[in-house]
């Protein structure tokens, strides 16, 4: 098993304040070290330049190795020493940083596009006009629970309160004890697991 300690022997460290290369740049002029598809939709590859790509479903994100030190979990209730990856096989802390990046990016780019409650309720099929009948309104409670289910106690508890109440992140994190940052990663979580499942409904159609 080759570790993460071992693997950065093989490569160069980037100077920190230069660009990070695209995706392309790396597929095409990068020479490859090391490269583990994770599943079906997923592959982690490292370059000789000290770069990592992490690609999943059609996203990918580039980041530098070296970035990878110590991870804490979603609440952050608990951390992992950059150490102790370092002696475990060199893909693991990678594709963690790789997650994050990808969900950080899709926060972002869901925040440039100002999505609003109303926004997303009427995304999942949730509002609509106040003549609805008896029959559509308990359609979309029943679908309203079943995407609820989808979520951990923690996701649904944010949700509620971000969408719902109407908190802002700073207010919600302030609630429960943690940091916006990890708020921020529960949002996005939730709502690419709830926009996965309707999309699954679309298709099936």
């Amino acid at each position: 098993m080759l570790t993460l300690a071992e693997l950065k022997h093989f490569m160069s460290v980037p100077v920190p304040e230069q660009n990070y290369p695209t995706a392309k740049y790396l597929k095409t002029h990068g020479a490859i070290l090391m490269s583990k598809r994770i599943a079906t939709n997923a592959t982690i590859s490292v370059y000789q330049n000290g770069y990592a790509l992490y690609e999943i479903a059609g996203l990918t994100t580039v980041f530098p190795v070296c970035a990878c030190q110590d991870y804490s979990y979603e609440m952050e209730e608990s951390e992992i020493s950059e150490q102790w990856f370092e002696k475990e096989a060199w893909y693991l802390r990678l594709i963690l940083e790789g997650e994050d990046r990808i969900n950080r990016n899709l926060e972002a780019r869901q925040q440039r596009k100002s999505i609003s409650y109303s926004a997303v309720s009427e995304e999942w099929g949730v509002l609509s006009s106040l003549e609805t009948t008896v029959l559509e309104t308990t359609i979309r409670k029943e679908t309203m629970r079943e995407l609820l289910g989808l979520l951990t106690d923690r996701q649904k508890e944010v949700i509620v309160q971000y969408f719902w109440e109407q908190k802002s992140q700073s207010e919600i994190a302030e609630k429960l004890g943690v940091s916006h940052a990890a708020v921020s990663k529960i949002l996005t979580r939730a709502i690419n697991r709830l926009r996965k499942k309707c999309m699954e409904w679309e298709e099936a159609v």
